[in-house]
């Protein structure tokens, strides 16, 4: 095995190690904190998030992206990073502090200004985080990051996050979650990541890091916009309370599987860009990647589809009933957005970030004439969230064309692993549907039927992994069962002796 294929692999187990720890806690958290806050309080959380989003996109310049792109990377670059980072965090600091009020004026509620603020005063923390985290991934030293983003996702949201929504903070307990998580992933990166720090003046120093990171800065900011535009209409065209019922439906079955693809996306971003002018090897990965994930995916999400109902009661609560269809509609968007991710990663490591601009341009400009006529029509949040599943597919195919011409592979190769994908998610699906039935008309109480949902869904996903088509998740699990399966054989010998 190749050193790439082998830190590849690495990264995998990491990334799904990540995925078990993030399905466990999150849903967790997210119960917790849905019995502790209001729904308008969540609307307020969801606005201040998605502005503090941008500021931190536009404090990047896309250096992150710069650091594991580059061939050669020399201490000066990584100097000029971080000084980079220092200046436009504190300059987004002061802008995202004066320009507050504007937002509560946009989101017609003055709190959101406050919680605005308070994110505000995260910005330095976290550009400089994603300088040290950038360093780890060009290493492919996934298993340091995951350490770093989990402790702090467990420490900052479980401990101080929650406490403080515990304590009565409200909307500003998100604020204070997000600056302890930052502040323990700037600690333990840069402690792993073994920073070179020091400071730099000479423009040379920033002119490569900045030819590129502000391309791809532009591509992603069409992704962020393309990707809370939903959050801004919504907010501006109902109000907070809706838009809180939104939030926690998005969250609730999107935000897990999206952590988890930041991950992967993370992954396969390092690992192409060390092959990219290198076709054949980068068609491999990909192919690699796109069936793994898609196999993992469609079952999941049709999963969460046939399960909404006691997903809403279990995770929100009875206050949250309304989100059932909505969470319905977006269990069908999740496997687009990050196959789509993942088809990114490979434009941006193939530094074709022109087309990648254009394919996010027209994918903004169709959700917005999406969900504007979801809300002429009167459809509501179900209307937003069909449109939203609706033009996230044709971006997913948009991708998929561009990528087959870049690897020479062809549309086929992707649709064929959609398809592989979306047949091990029926067979998945339709037991799990008819077992779903049966108990809801045995009208059995609820934990145990969300119980026995997961436990029945759980059981046919591994099923489909370990004997559907070749992935690299198939592998990791068959070399993870074989020595136990080995110890019960030789145990069962021993016995019969």
């Amino acid at each position: 095995m190749s050193l790439l294929r082998e830190q590849t692999t690495r990264a995998f187990k990491w990334s799904y190690l990540s995925l078990v720890i993030s399905v466990l806690f999150q849903p967790l958290f997210a119960a917790i904190l849905a019995r502790l806050l209001t729904r308008q309080e969540f609307g307020v959380l969801a606005s201040g998030m998605v502005l503090f989003v941008l500021g931190n996109f536009v404090s990047d310049m896309g250096m992150g992206a710069a650091i594991v792109q580059k061939l050669e990377l020399t201490t000066k670059n990584i100097h000029a990073a971080l000084t980079s980072a220092l200046l436009l965090g504190l300059l987004m600091t002061v802008a995202g502090w004066f320009l507050a009020p504007l937002a509560g004026h946009y989101f017609k509620n003055p709190e959101v200004t406050v919680v605005y603020r308070g994110f505000s005063l995260t910005y330095l923390i976290l550009t400089v985080a994603g300088v040290s985290s950038n360093l780890l991934r060009r290493q492919l030293n996934f298993r340091a990051i995951m350490i770093a983003e989990l402790s702090a996702f467990l420490i900052g949201h479980g401990l101080f996050g929650l406490g403080s929504a515990a304590l009565g903070y409200g909307a500003m307990s998100l604020v204070i979650s997000v600056f302890a998580q930052n502040l323990l992933l700037l600690v333990i990166t840069m402690t792993m990541s073994r920073f070179p720090f020091g400071l730099t003046s000479n423009w040379a120093d920033f002119r490569e890091l900045y030819a590129f990171g502000s391309r791809s800065t532009v591509a992603n900011f069409a992704d962020y916009v393309s990707q809370n535009i939903d959050t801004f209409m919504i907010g501006r065209l109902y109000d907070l309370t809706t838009l809180g019922l939104y939030n926690r439906a998005f969250n609730t079955v999107c935000t897990p599987l999206m952590s988890f693809s930041r991950s992967i996306t993370r992954v396969m971003d390092s690992s192409m860009s060390a092959v990219q002018n290198d076709p054949y090897r980068l068609r491999r990965a990909y192919t690699l990647s796109v069936t793994t994930l898609s196999v993992l995916l469609f079952p999941v999400a049709l999963c969460i589809w046939v399960c909404a109902r006691e997903i809403v009661l279990v995770l929100l609560g009875n206050r949250f009933l309304a989100a059932v269809p909505v969470v319905m509609a977006l269990a069908l968007y999740i496997p687009f957005p990050i196959l789509a991710n993942l088809s990114s990663s490979l434009v941006t490591a193939t530094a074709k970030l022109n087309a990648r601009i254009g394919i996010q341009v027209a994918y903004l400009g169709l959700l917005v004439l999406a969900f504007l006529g979801a809300h002429l029509l009167g459809y509501g949040l179900v209307g937003f969230a069909v449109a939203l599943l609706l033009v996230s597919v044709l971006r997913c195919l948009a991708y998929a064309v561009l990528v087959g011409r870049i690897t020479g592979g062809g549309l086929s190769e992707s649709l064929r692993a959609y398809g592989v994908g979306m047949l091990g998610g029926l067979a998945v699906a339709a037991p799990l549907l008819l077992v779903t039935v049966l108990l809801r008309q045995a009208h059995l109480a609820l934990p145990l039927l969300f119980l026995a949902e997961l436990l029945t869904g759980g059981v046919l996903l591994l099923l489909v992994l370990l004997l559907g088509p070749p992935t690299e998740l198939q592998r990791v699990l068959r070399g993870r069962l074989r020595p136990l399966l080995a110890r019960r054989h030789l145990l069962r010998k021993r016995i019969k002796v």
